[in-house]
């Protein structure tokens, strides 16, 4: 048995939840529930460096997977109309042929009018079959509590199923954002904050970027300037052009190529929409690495010193956690090399720029990707 804190405008939720799955524990026998033991107050410090208090419950929780018929969760379809999205993160299932397909269940066989339907795989035939909600839990194993406890235990989420995504919005989360506002508003926030997926505001802490600007939203913030205008414009027709250009695509980049075509998303399009800046980042690293395509080796000694090496900078990307952000810059020098620093300080470096390392401390001797690079601490930069 486990303890967890559960913030106070999740409780409802939790207790929702952990009810629901309980019962259905309960008729297949299985040991399952949760116990009020405790509370606390607690804060939280917003990207705009408000603190928010608020109150956590502490619960005592029990219980194991209710399993029915040996199914697994592959992704979630949802209707654009003429053309579907799927949401999932499995990146080994070929989804192609759900992106066009017409939208039925295959328990009930009702093909009436619904948001979202899900994909799910047999453990042991691997029999594919599409499901709406309603029919869902008959197949999939149910999170045990524990499980459930600390998807509810994080103070703020990205995923996409959850019944109430967002406090600010509430049933409104569903609410329809023009894409391009949504764009200029995201590029006004990481050009502040940085790009935070929500894989590393759970591993480090932080608002991810999508929470990040919902809230602005929510404030009324707006930036639509015709320097961030055309900033956009380019990031958007870039990234499309790319991938238009690819022979296959991930079904990430499909999600990216559907989501940018849509004059007009929803809040749980967000997430999504917000990562084509970190992906076209990552497009432009590949391009000047091609650019300057060397062999990498590990240069000097790994304590020792290293001096006066002209290199161009290939990626930077802002870390947030719980001490602070730290900024990550990637070089490469003329013979190929790959330098990765890890710097407290922003040296306002970007994709391209020019700069020497005066001097610095060889950390380590690493390679990312199949390619060697060298971890430098405590350098000096020109300019």
């Amino acid at each position: 048995m486990k303890t967890y804190f559960i913030p106070e405008f999740r409780q409802e939720l939790f207790e929702k939840k952990m009810t629901r799955t309980a019962n259905k524990a309960e008729k297949l026998g299985i040991p399952f529930g949760f116990l009020l033991v405790g509370e606390k107050m607690e804060s939280y410090k917003t990207s705009r460096k408000e603190v928010i208090f608020y109150k956590s419950f502490e619960y005592e929780v029990h219980g194991e997977s209710p399993t029915i018929n040996g199914f697994s969760f592959l992704g979630k379809i949802e209707s654009l109309g003429d053309k579907n999205l799927i949401h999932s993160h499995n990146t080994e299932f070929d989804f192609s042929e759900f992106y066009t397909s017409k939208l039925v269940c295959e328990h009930c066989n009702a093909n009436r009018q619904r948001n979202f339907y899900y994909i799910i795989q047999n453990d042991e035939t691997s029999q594919v079959k599409m499901v709406g909600g309603n029919c869902l839990a008959n197949y999939i194993e149910i999170a045990n509590a524990e499980q459930i406890a600390s998807f509810y235990e994080t103070f703020f989420i990205e995923d996409e199923t959850e019944e109430s995504e967002f406090e600010s919005f509430g049933r409104s989360s569903q609410a329809n954002f023009k894409t391009l506002d949504i764009l200029t508003l995201a590029y006004k926030v990481i050009n502040e904050n940085g790009y935070l997926s929500a894989t590393s505001a759970r591993d480090n802490g932080g608002l991810a970027t999508k929470w990040q600007v919902l809230n602005a939203w929510a404030d009324g913030e707006r930036d639509n300037t015709q320097e961030t205008l055309n900033a956009v414009r380019n990031v958007m027709e870039t990234v499309q052009s790319k991938l238009e250009s690819m022979s296959e695509l991930s079904n990430y980049e499909n999600t990216m190529m559907q989501v940018l075509s849509l004059e007009y998303v929803k809040s749980n399009h967000v997430g999504y929409l917000v990562s084509v800046f970190a992906m076209y980042n990552r497009m432009l690293e590949t391009e000047t690495r091609k650019e300057d395509k060397k062999e990498s080796g590990h240069v000097g000694i790994v304590g020792g010193k290293i001096e006066n090496i002209q290199v161009k900078t290939v990626y930077t990307n802002e870390l947030d956690s719980h001490y602070g952000i730290t900024h990550l810059y990637k070089f490469v020098d003329d013979a190929g090399n790959l330098y990765t620093w890890f710097s407290s300080r922003d040296k306002y470096l970007y994709s391209g720029d020019e700069t020497t390392i005066i001097k610095a401390t060889v950390k380590k001797h690493d390679s990312y990707n199949g390619e060697n690079q060298t971890i430098i601490t405590r350098a000096k930069l020109s300019g």
